[in-house]
């Protein structure tokens, strides 16, 4: 980021993976309305928080005013990082 460049005005996206799966062609071609599909993550197993694609945190979601939200728990430091 360019000196003087206002990092707090600079937006990222921001994704939480709640699970992932593997499925042939053809579930997925199959794929209706009502169907169920089965992640591979567990219900107690935290969730990933990616920032501008890269792996940040994990967190449980909970619920807060009929809103869902993820409860950060644990931050992610990379080994390449100097702390």
């Amino acid at each position: 980021m360019p000196p003087g460049q206002n990092q707090a005005a600079t937006e990222l996206p921001v994704a939480i993976r709640l699970g992932r799966t593997r499925m042939s062609a053809i579930e997925v071609a199959e794929i209706d309305e009502g169907v169920l599909v089965v992640l591979e993550q567990s219900v107690d197993e935290l969730l990933d928080v990616f920032a501008n694609d890269r792996l940040i945190a994990r967190g449980e979601i909970v619920v807060v005013e009929d809103r869902f939200c993820v409860k950060i728990t644990e931050l992610v430091t990379h080994l390449n990082e100097v702390a």
